[in-house]
């Protein structure tokens, strides 16, 4: 029987998990925490923690990936096609239309529009951008290309991604018109069809290590940095102003907040949705 860890034993592996992937495991998560561990420990043999603690620190190929595997457990994926459609709304309204004629004016011959899905969890939210962008009246008239990269800490997620393959509940609310035109049934399953998958480059990426995507026109982070302390939230927003190109745009959660970081991002209330406009270069 593996017991709970004491605080001790809490405090290396928060230690740990924080070290490597800038998750900030409080007190108030600590039970989970715990089954999470459990669960993982009692799959592999490990009778105590110490045990699992030291593999983990070993630095080996083996105790790497299965770090991966850990933090694979340890994150949320809930997450919905077109989820918080304000965001959506102010993403068709405003910024495609400022993003997309900015570009048409680059010294570049044909830029790519470029978004960056980070903590893209199963796929939802690049899939919603894919549609939303390929489906604009102003990149349809523009001749651009669409550069989409989405990210996340989890393995797993990323392979579902891929696939593109969700429970047809789970698309109850999509119109039938967009149904039609990106999605196929089989198997009492909907799939998103392969030659819309293919335009979106997924990634393993764990956001304290980058590499950062860069030149970038939007990113959307949403709901990922609530797991941050302050010191990881502000390295990854530095990053993340970095990654954008000047005028480029930034989606964060709703219960998310950049007013500690007036000095690289305007706030702006777009079509009902709050974003973020990068200041400077």
């Amino acid at each position: 029987m593996i017991k709970i860890l004491n605080d001790a034993e809490f405090q290396l592996v928060k230690d740990l998990i924080y070290n490597l992937s800038g998750l900030d495991f409080n007190h108030k998560n600590k039970l989970r925490l715990e089954y999470k561990l459990k669960e993982r420990m009692q799959q592999l043999g490990y009778a105590t923690f110490n045990e699992y603690y030291s593999f983990l620190n070993k630095r080996s190929t083996s105790s790497d990936i299965e770090i991966k595997e850990l933090l694979d457990l340890l994150t949320v994926n809930e997450t919905s096609f077109f989820r918080n459609k304000s965001h959506f709304k102010a993403l068709n309204e405003h910024v495609l239309p400022e993003v997309i004629e900015s570009n048409s004016g680059s010294f570049m011959v044909n830029p790519p529009l470029s978004i960056w899905s980070a903590g893209c969890s199963t796929g939802q939210e690049p899939y919603s951008i894919l549609i939303s962008s390929l489906e604009h009246k102003s990149f349809i008239n523009s001749g651009m290309s669409l550069q989409i990269y989405a990210t996340d800490i989890s393995q797993t997620s990323i392979e579902i991604a891929k696939d593109g393959i969700y429970p047809a509940k789970r698309l109850h609310n999509m119109p039938l018109n967009i149904l039609k035109k990106y999605f196929i049934e089989k198997n009492g399953k909907i799939e998103i069809l392969q030659e819309y998958r293919k335009k979106v480059k997924y990634m393993y990426l764990n956001l304290k290590k980058g590499p950062f995507p860069r030149n970038l026109d939007i990113i959307f982070c949403r709901n990922v940095m609530i797991y941050f302390d302050d010191n990881m939230r502000k390295s990854v927003i530095e990053k993340l102003h970095r990654s954008l190109k000047s005028g480029g745009y930034l989606f964060i959660g709703h219960s998310e907040s950049l007013s500690n970081f007036s000095d690289l991002f305007e706030f702006k209330i777009c079509s009902g949705g709050i974003v973020y406009k990068k200041i400077g270069v």
